[in-house]
Order: structure tokens, then sequence, then C-alpha cells
């Protein structure tokens, strides 16, 4: 990395970026799409590079605290995904980066308060400061991050009082930076050693009941077992595995949990038998398929017509391209039953993507995404974000729903136009399907920008 300077989107709502100096020891780490940890006020936040200007006109910069990530949150395709929605619906770009991850993904500071002097000392001298007085008997039960002082307290307005308790040495506050929610579940795993066996004869000393349980459990387990299981099925406690383990017999070892969503796995698949009107339809989106080009189809059939069947034939044949699908629908309710048919066909490759999973379970079907693993996402309006590497079919099933438009949060924006504007950015093929499709994809079928 040549330039010193790089230009980090945040996310605050203030429509512009932030530049900030890039330490010598990240300079081979930094690149657009990373997260990079910056100074910004009384806090660090997380923000993502997205450039790097070759001057400035600001003075005084600040320098990058931390690039915590060897792999690139977002594409360079996620990176102008993301920009045009920030331009055409006039929204931070941090702020629609943000939304694009999952949620306790981020690292943010605290500030944790601790209490140097005691009560008693305080009260004698605080007598005409009962704010002060106040947030030094919370801190007497012990150091509180100023947020919870403030829900203590009942007040957001504490700050010049901690600044003069501070003052006064009274206080210290320290910034913190915890680990974010969403990070990787791990499990511990007991494995016998390949040559256990020659090693129990080399043992000066017999094993206890307990710790011939443990191997014996273990064998019938193929040598392999969670250590939650074996330490239940045998009664023995963690000390007997690790001693077992120093007895050079068993290896204790971390093994990464997927935390997957709870949809009841689907029956056996049923060849999908189209009609003349799905097949017709079929065939159109695949010539666009064909042609390795943007193109944009209006899928017009009432409910119960099978315009599904027809998503998940022009599906497999993007896989069998290697390339990858989204799916979006209009409701979360919906999703269950979409992802179990497309599963039924798919398998392991359809990952499901929405706001009532757990943090973990999003966490990690963003990393199946992102990683490779899975080649199809299908969520609500959100999973169009989904870090689907070379997308080659978006479908926005009932596309006329008023639920693909977000409202109430920021950033607003119209999930089916911005399913247009990624299959475009992929040179890749959008279906927008409805039975009442609106007026403006009905507009634009008419006029021959989508193809009806």
């Amino acid at each position: 990395m040549s330039s010193t300077l790089a230009d980090i989107a945040l996310p605050v709502p203030i429509n512009r970026l932030f530049t900030y100096r890039i330490p010598p020891e990240f300079a081979s780490l930094i690149s657009p799409g990373k997260r990079a940890l910056v100074p910004f006020g009384s806090k660090v936040l997380t923000g993502i590079v997205v450039g790097f200007p070759t001057s400035t006109t600001v003075k005084t910069l600040k320098s990058i605290k931390d690039v915590p990530d060897d792999v690139p949150t977002f594409s360079d395709e996620l990176l102008q995904v993301t920009r045009w929605i920030s331009e055409y619906y006039g929204v931070p770009w941090g702020e629609v980066l943000k939304a694009a991850t999952p949620q306790g993904f981020a690292f943010e500071s605290r500030r944790r308060v601790s209490l140097l002097v005691s009560f008693d000392k305080a009260q004698a001298e605080l007598k005409r400061a009962p704010k002060q007085l106040k947030i030094i008997h919370a801190l007497s039960d012990g150091p509180h991050t100023v947020s919870a002082l403030q829900k203590s307290l009942k007040s957001r307005g504490i700050h010049s009082e901690l600044r003069e308790l501070e003052r006064r040495g009274w206080v210290t506050i320290e910034e913190q930076i915890p680990e974010p929610k969403a990070r990787p579940r791990f499990e511990t795993v007991a494995h016998l050693v390949p040559d256990y066996q020659a090693v129990l004869k080399t043992l000066s000393r017999q094993l206890s009941e307990k710790q011939a349980k443990v191997l014996e459990a273990l064998e019938k387990a193929e040598g392999e077992a969670r250590t939650t299981d074996l330490l239940n099925r045998t009664g023995a406690a963690l000390s007997t595995l690790k001693t077992l383990g120093v007895k050079g017999l068993l290896e204790l070892r971390q093994r990464e949990v997927l935390r997957r969503d709870e949809i009841d796995e689907p029956g056996p698949a049923n060849h999908v038998h189209l009609n003349a009107a799905q097949r017709s339809a079929l065939e159109t989106v695949l010539n666009g398929v064909k042609a390795g080009k943007y193109g944009a189809f209006l899928l017009h059939g009432v409910t119960g017509s099978g315009k599904t069947e027809v998503y998940i034939e022009a599906i497999r044949d993007i896989l069998s391209r290697g390339k990858t699908a989204i799916v979006l629908v209009p409701e979360i309710s919906l999703t269950p039953q979409t992802v179990r048919r497309f599963r039924v066909h798919f398998g392991d490759r359809v990952a499901v993507m929405h706001s009532q999973m757990s943090i973990g379970e999003r966490f990690d079907a963003w990393r199946l995404a992102r990683d490779g693993k899975v080649s199809i996402v299908i969520g609500p309006r959100s999973a169009i974000f989904a870090p689907l590497a070379n997308p080659g079919l978006l479908v926005v099933d009932e596309e006329h729903e008023a639920s693909y438009k977000q409202f109430d949060a920021v950033p607003r924006y119209n999930a089916r136009d911005v399913a247009v504007y990624r299959a475009s950015l992929a040179n890749a093929v959008v279906i927008l399907g409805s039975a009442t499709p609106s007026v403006e994809s009905y507009y634009n079928a008419e006029s021959g920008k989508y193809t009806l």
C-alpha cells in the first residue's frame, strides 16, 4: 500500500467520509472493504475502508487503531452496491454498510469508570454537588460503564460531572473495546491418539474406573466425542479428561460449531414438471442467462401458477454455471416454507438470513455466504446484502409488496430496486415475480426495459 491515507465510511448520521492516517504496521494489511477501528470523538468506532486518497486538506489527522481482519468484509461489488444506495437514497454510506453486516459484528468502544476514593470522603466534600455524589455512590458498588451509570441515574447528562470527578482524581475513565457479540462458536472435542493402546502398555499405574470408562466411551464413538457428551455418558469430570491428556492417551481440541437456522428438514425431492407456460417463461429467462449479460424479467402469474418452480429450475441452471443466487421473499413468515422447497432440491447449499435469527445464526450464515460454502441465500429485504460472490440470478418474489421498502430505519431503501441494480452491476439476471405487478415494474416491462 503506497498511500499513507485511508478514507473510512463510519456508521454515523453524517453524509461524508473520514480520512485517517495509516500507521506503518497496518500498511500491508489494509485494503478496500476491510474493517478498521478508528477514534471518533471520545469513542472508537468500526468503519469500512473505502478508498485511499493521495492528499487531504485536514491538517491534523488521527490514525487508524487496528485492522482486525485478514479477509475483507465487503467485496468490490458490494462496496459499489452500498455506495449506489447511499447516493440514490441520500443516506450516509457508513450507515448503509452497517445495515449490510450482521448485527453484533462491529467493535465499539465503551468507557469504564472506576472509583479511586472512599464514599465517606466524597460525601463530606460533595454536599453541594448532589449529582456527583450520586455517581460516587453508584461507583461504590464497583466499576460501571458510562452507559450503565446513565441508566442507573436515569440521566444521560452526566459527562460534565464525570470530567470534574476525573479532574479531582476521584475517578478514572478508561477506554475499552470488548469483543463483538457476533463471533465464531467453538466446542471442546476429545480425540483418542492413534497409538493409545501402545501408550497404555507403558503406563506404570492402572487407569482409574472413570478414566477407563472415558476410553471405552471414546472407542465406541470411533475415537472422537464432544467433551460435554463424554462427561454426561461417563459421569467423569473435566479433570479426568485432562489427566488422560497428560498421560498421552487423548487430546482436547477446539472445533467450530456452525449455528444453523431451525427450519425443519425437507422431505424427499420430487422432480419438477413444468407446464407449457412455465417452460416458456423458463426458456426466456435462460436465454438471458446464456447471453451472459444483465437482463430483467417480470414474471407475471397468478398465485399458485408455479412461479417458484421456474425460480428453482433457473437457479439449477445458474449453479451449473458456477454462479450463485439470492431469493428475496416479502415477509419473514414466508421464509421457512420457501427454504424448505429450495432445500428439497439444493440441500445445504441454501442459507437463510433474517432478523429473527439469533446473532450467532445470522453471523454464521453470513460467513458461509462470504466464504463460498453456500450458493443460495433466501430471506426478506436485508438478504439483498448477502456476500455471495459471482451472483448470476436474483429473484424478488411478490415484487409489488411494500415490505421491500425500508421505511422505519436508516438506511431507507427499496430492496427490489437494489436487486435490479446489483444484477446490472454483476451482469446477472433478475426475476421480478408477481401476481399483481407494481405500476413501475409493469411500465418498465411495457416500455421494453424489462422482459415480460
